[in-house]
């Protein structure tokens, strides 16, 4: 009767040590699968706010999609609109609001033809726009006000930094991909003037 006791008393104990492993892997994995959520909706949220302007593109002077910014807005024409078929050129706006009553910043987001949507909020009045020219310098807007003659700066900057100032991250940065003047038509020439004759 004794060794059975004991091989009672061993089973019950590898079950409780077994049971409380079973329980600690358990909690692992639902805290991995939680942090797992929350990187995949911090991505889709980055994504949101970058894909429009990793896709500027230029557009001739007389059009009126050229691409211009301030702290709080951007104006400008984009091949990865949110709402129209990837390669489409859409002119787009981005811009904040602030609602003081909730005490609450949003980044906007619209494009021509379609309503307006809320890309993310997030708590405080921080929000703005700054962008990196050819050099490296960041500017508060554009075209940057020092651009003169020789140093005029090309249509769109060379990179965008979106700040929240909260949550994670606080501040993202879009890389414009394409090319940041559009090609010389003949027009845009000394000679262009003589083809109006």
């Amino acid at each position: 009767a004794l060794p059975i006791f004991v091989v009672l008393v061993i089973t019950g104990m590898l079950a409780a040590v077994l049971t409380q492993a079973f329980g600690f892997v358990l909690q692992i994995r639902i805290s991995v699968l939680n942090k797992i959520v929350g990187l995949e909706k911090t991505a889709l949220t980055r994504n949101l706010y970058l894909s429009p302007i990793e896709g500027l593109v230029p557009e001739y002077p007389e059009k009126p999609d050229i691409f211009v910014g301030s702290e709080t807005r951007i104006h400008g024409l984009t091949t990865r609109s949110l709402g129209n078929r990837p390669g489409m050129l859409v002119p787009f706006d981005m811009y904040f609001d602030y609602a003081p009553n909730d005490s609450k910043m949003s980044l906007m987001y619209k494009e021509k033809g379609r309503d307006t949507v809320a890309l993310g909020s997030w708590p405080g009045n921080v929000g703005r726009f700054s962008f990196k020219d050819r050099t490296g310098l960041w500017e508060s807007a554009w075209p940057p006000a020092r651009a003169t003659g020789d140093e005029r700066p090309s249509q769109t900057p060379w990179a965008v930094r979106i700040e929240t100032g909260t949550g994670f991250p606080s501040a993202v940065v879009a890389a414009i991909i394409g090319p940041h003047d559009r090609i010389i038509r003949m027009q845009d020439t000394p000679m262009g003037n003589d083809l109006d004759r």
